[in-house]
């Protein structure tokens, strides 16, 4: 029976020897089991031949291959991939559309044959348009510029900023999973369940209840789609060098800048980037500390007002608690997390802050207590124009539009929805923060869509 399911297979694929097609396809005419295992192999083939010709996005395909390795392998399915020759290989495989399909043909398979099924998602993720997938264990869920996302669990969700990333580990069968905060703004709901996260070398317990803002601001840097996204966060100028030069073939050179110059870490997030884009967000970036460009060369320019070696700390995180209680372990020490806290890597600091400044952007993902507590937050229909650049002080529009916003500067003269005009007040990865005029009402301007 299994040799002739693959044969059934291999007929399919167009891979059957020729003279073994004739008496199979007889055996099909009066085999109700045979119709029925070709029908559903035939409607896995035709999902995939109706996607379109052009190559997946990258993300994608890496994504589909990874929840491929999250299934387990079989005796079955490595025989399923043998039938696979290698006229197959090169016709279907090796385009980015037969990662897709070949995914869905061994799982197909493998459901077939494993009693359990595959291995069970600790989640869902939800994105901002309504789509969603499977989580699996481990699988790294990054959030692209201007892209929130929500991460359902059994115990709760998390909310990830654009720019954030997260991991989320299984404990066993109705055990809440760890999640673990790569980098970036993220929020945890432990709604139904006590709940641990692990970031930056520390761990926190959340209580049933507790909802908690964290941001991991760390080292990353992150070019994808020509331009299409942009992450660049406290990474030295010279290690952002590379980036530019894989991601749009662009030379710089700092052979002539100080070595401690190299050293300095610079921010900032765009969308819709070309290469002389990038450039001039980088060196505007990187002028506060006297560097500026003379075509190929970046040179540095004495009598900046920046003190070099301001930013040697690379990593900073900021707890901030919304509702319940949590404790933040490292080592031996146990502290419980007042309204605000934030570590580096050699100091801690405790002080108040505005917690809900850590989480505006969560306002309208489907969060009720986080909504509830931003009660003097809207979510506006408009959006940054492709081509914006967020740096941590100030916000710039494409070319053509000629436009800089200035954190906290005193014109109220962005256009917002109904006609009113907004004062930048706050810059995040997802978005930008304005204030309206005449009124304590603020409006959160989101990122335009870019494709993924």
């Amino acid at each position: 029976m299994e040799r002739e399911r693959e044969k059934l297979i291999a007929l399919l694929l167009g891979d059957l020897a020729p003279e073994d097609a004739p008496a199979l396809q007889a055996r099909i005419v009066g085999d109700a089991a045979l119709q029925a295992q070709r029908t559903g192999l035939e409607r896995q083939i035709a999902a995939i031949r109706s996607l379109p010709d052009d190559d997946l996005p990258q993300a994608a395909v890496d994504r589909v291959l990874k929840s491929a390795r999250g299934f387990h392998s079989s005796p079955e399915a490595v025989q399923l991939a043998r039938v696979i020759t290698l006229k197959t290989f090169v016709n279907i495989y090796l385009p980015r559309i037969a990662a897709a399909a070949l995914f869905v043909l061994l799982v197909g398979y493998a459901v077939h044959y494993i009693p359990d099924g595959p291995a069970p998602g600790v989640g869902t993720v939800i994105a901002g348009d309504g789509s969603s997938y499977i989580l699996i264990e481990d699988h790294l869920v990054e959030a692209g510029i201007g892209s929130p996302l929500r991460v359902k669990l059994a115990t709760g969700e998390i909310l990830l900023d654009g720019g954030a990333a997260v991991r989320v580990l299984s404990n066993g069968a109705n055990q809440t999973p760890t999640v673990q905060v790569d980098r970036g703004r993220v929020v945890v709901d432990a709604a139904r369940a006590p709940s641990t996260v692990d970031v930056g070398g520390r761990r926190v317990t959340m209580a049933a209840g507790t909802v908690l803002s964290l941001d991991y601001d760390r080292e990353h840097a992150r070019i994808v789609d020509g331009g299409a996204v942009v992450e660049i966060q406290r990474t030295s100028i010279a290690d952002v060098l590379p980036h530019a030069s894989e991601a749009y073939g662009i030379v710089l050179d700092v052979s002539l800048l100080p070595e401690a110059v190299k050293r300095q870490r610079v921010t900032f997030f765009g969308t819709q980037l070309d290469g002389e884009g990038f450039v001039r967000s980088f060196v505007e970036a990187a002028s506060q500390y006297g560097v500026k460009r003379e075509g190929k060369y970046l040179l540095y320019e004495a009598g900046t007002t920046h003190r070099v070696g301001d930013t040697e700390q690379v990593e900073v995180l900021s707890l901030s608690l919304l509702q319940g209680s949590a404790q933040v372990s490292s080592g031996t020490q146990v502290l419980d997390v007042p309204a605000s806290i934030s570590f580096t890597r050699d100091r801690t600091i405790t002080g108040e802050t505005r917690p809900e400044r850590s989480c505006i952007w969560a306002r309208g993902m489907g969060n009720a207590v986080v909504d509830a507590r931003l009660r003097d937050v809207s979510t506006g229909e408009a959006t940054l124009p492709a081509g914006s650049v967020i740096h941590p002080d100030r916000l710039v529009l494409p070319a053509g539009q000629e436009r800089i916003f200035v954190l906290d500067g005193p014109a109220f003269n962005f256009p917002l929805p109904g006609g009113r005009m907004g004062r930048l007040v706050g810059l995040l990865s997802s978005g930008a923060e304005f204030q309206l005029e005449g009124s304590v009402i603020r409006v959160f301007v989101p990122h335009s869509s870019v494709a993924r």
